[in-house]
């Protein structure tokens, strides 16, 4: 499984700029680096030394590091949307959206300590979007939301977050 460590960000000259250590099962794999002046993110890979391979991708062949063959492998069937049409699952991309959800676990994580963020299950809610409760999250308040919600009670959010 591949996540992000480290992510920091800054504005750039065309948007948000963005370094982490790109890792897979945990273990640093590369160093990601969007600098937001409009060229493309770069990747340095961590086994840049060893024997390059062949990499096969949409726009054609070239050699790289074993770890990016592994990467472009897990990522060569995904898509993503943009603009209301679907792409092929880019590297960029893809490690762009992981520390968009590192950045929002990580700003949710401040809240939760003075807030219970939940949903319903009778309701739609949009990707980030969670009903409040301004009460810290403990015991008593879950019983509280479980007690007037019921069997309407969905994801309780400081429940997810907390545990990781």
């Amino acid at each position: 499984m591949y996540t992000v460590k480290s992510v920091k960000t800054w504005k750039g000259m065309e948007g948000l700029g963005t370094q982490c250590w790109f890792c897979r099962d945990g273990k640093k794999v590369a160093r990601f680096t969007d600098d937001a002046h409009g060229g493309e993110a770069r990747f340095d890979w961590v086994d840049y030394e060893a024997p390059r391979v062949t990499i096969q991708t949409e726009s054609g062949s070239y050699k790289g590091t074993p770890e990016e063959a592994r990467f472009h492998s897990h990522i060569k069937n995904m898509t993503y949307k943009y603009s209301g049409e679907t792409h092929p699952m880019s590297p960029d991309v893809f490690v762009s959206d992981l520390c968009d959800e590192f950045d929002y676990r990580k700003k949710m994580k401040s809240r939760l300590k003075k807030t219970t963020y939940f949903r319903l299950k009778n309701q739609t809610y949009e990707k980030d979007a969670w009903s409040v409760m301004k009460a810290v999250f403990t015991p008593e308040s879950k019983a509280f939301l479980v007690q007037r919600y019921g069997s309407n009670l969905g994801e309780i959010l400081n429940e997810t977050i907390q545990g990781e």
